[in-house]
């Protein structure tokens, strides 16, 4: 094979596997009139995790709704198992919380909605894994973002 086939090649290669994850799109967190208060009473139909710094203080909660085909992953959340641990963990963030929480929707592939996350960081950083996978990463603190 000489030399311009192989660059041909290897610029359509480029090309579609560039084309082909751009396809996904970035998720990203908006609002969406969901509260907090919502989200606690329904929490039996959410599969519920936490974010945590390494002392144990709780910056984020994320609800993956159960009976969907989307799915919320991430290495670092711990699940929620019971409504008075979520209640904990909500009285923590805003008790602890130098600055407001809110309540994010977390939009993936196709512009759906994948679930929610609670959080005082400004920071949420996430990738799309596929059409129906979006992983989200650990929800620093602003002590250690504000810190790097």
């Amino acid at each position: 094979m000489n030399t311009a086939k192989i660059k041909t090649v290897m610029g359509l290669l480029a090309f579609f596997l560039i084309s082909g994850c751009a396809s996904l799109g970035i998720p990203e967190r908006r609002q969406t009139g969901m509260t907090i208060q919502d989200l606690e009473r329904a929490w039996n139909e959410y599969t519920v995790y936490y974010s945590a710094t390494s002392g144990g203080i709780p910056t984020a909660i994320m609800f993956a709704p159960k009976n969907n085909e989307n799915r919320l992953v991430g290495e670092s959340w711990t699940r929620v198992e019971d409504r008075g641990t979520l209640s904990a963990l909500i009285f923590r963030i805003q008790a602890f919380s130098k600055h407001t929480s809110s309540t994010w929707g977390i939009i993936g592939p196709n512009n759906r909605l994948f679930g929610y996350i609670f959080t005082p960081s400004p920071r949420i950083l996430m990738k799309a894994v596929d059409n129906h996978t979006v992983y989200v990463y650990r929800v620093p603190s602003r002590q250690e973002i504000s810190s790097k």
